[in-house]
């Protein structure tokens, strides 16, 4: 995980985002929360099974009750299938890359 601004905060997903790695997700993420917008790079990620979407979703749903937003970067191409396979990437916003995703916060 990287503070990168006042509010911002980066964390960085490294192999798979699958059901052994859930609980560290989880800690990371929680860890980033009191911010008021999380990046998940996504750059380094190649696996996410239902699991890893499930604390996806989760994610999402903890930062709205935080008053955060979370935003996903760097999706390669099979997770971005298995992202719109269940209907998420009309639900999680995506971009190309972290510094994307934190120019949009600076800009919106």
């Amino acid at each position: 995980m990287q503070r990168v601004d006042f509010g911002c905060v980066v964390v960085r997903v490294f192999g798979d985002l699958d059901l052994a790695c859930r609980a560290e997700f989880r800690r990371n993420t929680a860890d980033a929360l009191p911010g008021s917008l999380v990046v998940v790079d996504l750059s380094r990620c190649l696996f996410c099974d239902s699991q890893g979407l499930l604390e996806l979703f989760d994610l999402e749903q903890r930062a709205k009750v935080a008053g955060a937003q979370v935003r996903l970067a760097g999706v390669c191409p099979m997770v971005r299938r298995a992202l719109e396979l269940c209907g998420a990437d009309t639900y999680l916003a995506m971009f190309p890359s972290v510094e994307a995703a934190l120019n949009a916060s600076k800009s919106a």
